[in-house]
């Protein structure tokens, strides 16, 4: 679930397979597709999955006991995703754009590990120790355009903070630190140029 936001899907889907001796190369059995909003994250994907899982899977479950068998899956349609790293999750503004960041931000919220912040600035001029990792867990799109030095503050608004990222601004609203999720403009602003 993770990757379909990452990748910035627009639809997502859930599929109950049938097993088989490879990796979900089994017939499909039964298929259900969602909408997937610019700003659904991570737990609202498994709160569609909830709504949606159960009611497909009685509804399959009733098809086999009936002889239903499923139709194999098109092998040139889709494709394989990686174990995810933790490498994986930290945000480069230097090199990523604000809909890359967005997306990875939503897809890491918790409970998952959130995308880790490379810190802007020295943390000791927010009272933390040298070493503090931040971490965003929410972001906005916006439309006033900011530019400049990526991995700047260039704003600081009442919701959160503009960072700059390779193409434009984005606004990072909360981050966790110390395991606490803060208003961004809370902690980054501090370091305010």
């Amino acid at each position: 679930m993770n990757w379909m936001l990452i990748y910035g899907e627009t639809w997502g889907g859930f599929s109950i397979l049938q097993v088989d001796s490879g990796v979900d190369t089994g017939n499909i059995l039964a298929q259900q597709i969602f909408s997937i909003g610019v700003d659904d994250d991570y737990n609202d994907i498994v709160k569609k999955s909830l709504e949606i899982y159960p009611k497909l899977l009685l509804d399959t479950l009733s098809r086999i006991k009936n002889g239903f068998k499923g139709y194999p899956q098109d092998k040139n349609e889709g494709f394989w995703c990686s174990r995810r790293t933790p490498e994986e999750s930290e945000i480069d503004f230097y090199s990523m754009t604000d809909i890359e960041i967005h997306n990875m931000v939503r897809a890491l919220v918790p409970p998952m590990p959130s995308p880790e912040l490379f810190w802007i600035g020295d943390p000791t001029e927010c009272g933390y120790g040298r070493g503090t990792s931040i971490y965003v867990v929410e972001t906005r799109i916006i439309k006033r355009e900011y530019r400049g030095v990526s991995g700047k503050l260039v704003a600081k608004w009442p919701s959160g903070v503009v960072i700059t990222c390779k193409n434009r601004g984005l606004l990072v609203t909360k981050v966790m630190i110390n395991g606490e999720v803060k208003p961004a403009a809370e902690i980054l602003s501090e370091v305010w140029e």
